[in-house]
């Protein structure tokens, strides 16, 4: 086996002409390979742990565009897998659904203005594709792995362990998932071509940020966050907020008995109810408990996400499918399942937590809930309108949309506290952004009017540069993990639709 020795993240940027006005700024950091996410990743592919990845498609009817944004957890297979995919897939049932708009046009009139796609069918196909894919991965998993002999001398070579480990790592890792779709609406012949308007669906698994920026009415600049994270974000870094307080209390519900939970974490418990408010009780959970320790939930960073099979199917399934794990990967995954913390010893030193999740049953972690799943692929789904106006037109009273810039979280935040920004900082560790929407749109838009290179990757820079300033991380603050979170921010994607 061979391994790259450099330790320098490889990157790939484009800019991919659409067939229309629009065009796609895109940048992609990939993590260095180690020994152990070469082992864990096939040997032959080259693949880091956490790398982003991307898809751009013009849809196959005229001037819309499908662009989606995955960032990896556990490994990169299950984003792979999206990258492949999903937006074909997306692609395939919008254009069906067009098909069959057109005719019911002929029927009846229907405005000049109005998208060509009826807005809820959309939504339903979105959100139907996500779980759909969902599940067909999870059954394809626990299938294959069925399917095995239960003596790996009895498989016909290496190569189809290999096959059948890869197939299973598309399921077992993880992967958020944002995927923007730009649909045209209808054009009047009689109308000029000043501006033109989209409508913009965004449906969100996960944590990855959402801007656009462009010109108001006034013929300012502005930046506005499409997904703000406080509301729309699927993690547990905001207590009280809506994901919050629905997975928390949907777990807790889960656990094998209230007792057994509350004698764990030492104390009895204030759970919220599905609706947000607190059962009554005399004391409270520690905010740290496993379910939501360092901002993360049943030891992921996000609560909403494609593949994570063992946080979605039972124990016995799951020991079935674990079988065909590769080593290394599976290693990862058992830690990640313990809660992703470390507990305690007799001794009042840490430990962490290297036991299969299948031997320990008693291990603070996923174990002690019995009612899967706990992480789902049910995407959060939004639409806007956008109206783009020519530049010698757009200094009117009209405001002009500009700049969709889609980005992994990692990259845009920082658990750092010494980061110089303009805007008041929070107290929230993971609400730490390394730069104002605003500012990063001007990045963004000041490139475009120098053209001087991919305005994605100038993004990535003015981030790393920020990132550089802050200096090393002050230890007394933060401790090892939240240091390795920090170095994960390092990989990560940007895309920039250019409208």
């Amino acid at each position: 086996m061979t391994v790259p020795e450099s330790n320098k993240p490889r990157t790939s940027v484009a800019i991919v002409p659409t067939g229309t006005s629009t065009k796609v700024h895109s940048f992609v950091r990939q993590s260095p390979v180690t020994s152990t996410s070469f082992q864990a990743t096939q040997e032959e592919t080259l693949r880091g742990d956490h790398n982003g990845r991307i898809s751009v498609l013009p849809t196959s009817f005229e001037g819309g565009l499908l662009v989606g944004l995955y960032d990896p957890h556990l490994g990169p297979q299950c984003a792979e897998y999206l990258q492949q995919h999903l937006v074909p897939i997306l692609d395939e049932s919008l254009s069906t659904q067009l098909d069959h708009s057109d005719d019911d046009h002929h029927s009846h009139e229907v405005s000049p203005h109005t998208c060509r796609i009826d807005p809820n069918q959309v939504i339903d196909t979105l959100k139907s594709t996500f779980l759909e894919l969902d599940e067909l991965l999870l059954a394809t998993a626990i299938t294959v792995a069925l399917a095995q002999p239960d003596d790996t001398s009895d498989l016909a070579s290496l190569e189809e362990v290999k096959k059948t480990q890869e197939v299973i790592a598309q399921v077992v890792t993880g992967s958020t998932a944002m995927v923007g779709f730009l649909a045209p609406h209808r054009a009047s012949a009689s109308t000029h071509s000043e501006s033109s308007k989209h409508d913009l669906y965004l449906a969100q698994l996960g944590d990855s940020v959402a801007i656009l920026a462009g010109l108001d009415g006034d013929g300012q600049w502005m930046a506005r966050r499409l997904n703000p994270p406080e509301t729309q974000e699927h993690s547990v870094r905001y207590p009280g907020s809506e994901e919050y307080n629905k997975v928390v209390y949907e777990a807790t519900e889960r656990a094998l008995t209230v007792e057994q939970y509350l004698t764990q974490h030492n104390g009895a418990s204030s759970l919220p109810n599905s609706a947000g408010a607190p059962h009554s009780s005399e004391s409270t959970i520690q905010s740290d408990s496993f379910l939501t320790r360092r901002g993360k939930f049943l030891g992921l960073p996000v609560t909403r996400a494609f593949g994570d099979l063992d946080w979605k199917i039972e124990q016995e399934p799951r020991r079935t499918v674990s079988n065909w794990v590769e080593s290394s990967l599976r290693s990862r995954i058992d830690k990640t399942l313990a809660g992703g913390s470390r507990s305690r010893n007799a001794n009042g030193g840490s430990r962490s937590s290297t036991q299969s999740a299948f031997t320990s049953p008693n291990e603070i972690g996923i174990n002690n809930l019995d009612d899967p799943p706990y992480v789902r692929a049910d995407p959060k789904i939004s639409r806007f309108v956008l109206e783009t106006r020519k530049q010698d037109s757009a200094a009117s009273s009209h405001q002009s949309d500009q700049l969709l810039i889609l980005l992994s979280r990692g990259l845009l935040y920082t658990t750092r506290y010494n980061v110089p920004l303009t805007t008041k900082v929070s107290t929230n560790p993971n609400d730490q952004a390394l730069i104002s929407d605003f500012e990063l749109s001007r990045v963004v838009a000041n490139t475009l009017e120098k053209s001087e290179e991919n305005c994605a990757l100038a993004v990535a820079k003015a981030l790393d540069q920020i990132r550089k300033e802050a200096g090393p991380l002050d230890r007394s603050v933060e401790d090892q993990q939240l240091e390795d979170d920090e170095e994960e921010g390092l990989e990560g994607s940007v895309m920039v639709v250019v409208l």
